[in-house]
C-alpha cells in the first residue's frame, strides 16, 4: 500500500534519490516508515504522509554494501547488517535514531527480528557468511556473544524470515533447504505444523531443484 504511492512511471514529479543502487526497502507498517538501503552502505529514513513519503534522515550506516535490513513486525526497530565491516547497528524507527553497533567474529549476510508484538525480549536472528548456524541475539544491550546457535542446516545459510502468527524464524541455505525454528527458546521445531516430517512436504523437491 505505502509502496504503491511511490513514481514508477517513465516520467515522474518527485524523485527519492540514493547515490548507488538501491538494495533493500522495508516497510514499518505500524508505525508507517520506509526504510531503504544501497551498495554504498548509506541508510535513509522515509515517513509515509497523506500523499506520498517524506524524507526523515539519513546514515552513512557502513563502509561497504548492506547486506540485509530489517524492520521488527511491531515497526518499533531495524537492524542493519554488513558482510565486509561486521557490524550489526540497530535503530530506533520512530526516533530514527541509530542505538547500538556490535562489532561481530564473523560476516553477516541476513537478519530478522523474531520477536512477536508486545514482547520483552527483541531477539533478533542473523546468518554468517559460508557458515550452515543461526544465531540468535538479544538487541537490548546486545554484544557479539549470541544467546543461542541454531545449528540446523548444512550448508551456508543465506535468507532468514519470521512467520509471526506462528513465532517461527523460516531459514534457507545456498543448496535450498529450508527450514522451520520456533523463536522461542529453546528454539527448536515450532508447534502447529501441519506435517511431521519434512518427507511428507515438498521441500526436498526445493532442495534438489536448488531454489
Amino acid at each position: 500500500v505505502y509502496l504503491d504511492n511511490l513514481p514508477s512511471a517513465a516520467m515522474y514529479e518527485k524523485s527519492y534519490m540514493h547515490r548507488d543502487r538501491v538494495t533493500h526497502c522495508v516497510v514499518a507498517q505500524p508505525t508507517e516508515f520506509v526504510l531503504t538501503a544501497s551498495a554504498d552502505g548509506h541508510l535513509k529514513f522515509w515517513k509515509k504522509m497523506s500523499r506520498g513519503v517524506e524524507f526523515v534522515k539519513h546514515y552513512r550506516a557502513h563502509l561497504g554494501a548492506v547486506a540485509d535490513l530489517a524492520v521488527s513486525a511491531d515497526g518499533q526497530r531495524a537492524v542493519t547488517v554488513c558482510e565486509s565491516d561486521c557490524t550489526m547497528k540497530f535503530y530506533d524507527v520512530e526516533a530514527f535514531d541509530m542505538v547500538h553497533m556490535v562489532t561481530l567474529p564473523f560476516a553477516p549476510v541476513a537478519a530478522v527480528w523474531c520477536y512477536a508484538r508486545g514482547s520483552s525480549e527483541p531477539l533478533l536472528a542473523v546468518a554468517a557468511k559460508d557458515a550452515p548456524e543461526i544465531r540468535i541475539f538479544n538487541a537490548e544491550g546486545a554484544t557479539e556473544e549470541p544467546l543461542a546457535v541454531l545449528k540446523v542446516h548444512a550448508a551456508p545459510v543465506a535468507v532468514l524470515a519470521y512467520n509471526e502468527a506462528a513465532r517461527c524464524v523460516i531459514s534457507g541455505d545456498v543448496k535450498g533447504t529450508l527450514h522451520y525454528s520456533s523463536a522461542l527458546p529453546p528454539f527448536a521445531a515450532p508447534d502447529g505444523l501441519r506435517f511431521r516430517f519434512k518427507m511428507d512436504t515438498d521441500l526436498f523437491e526445493l532442495a534438489k531443484k536448488k531454489s
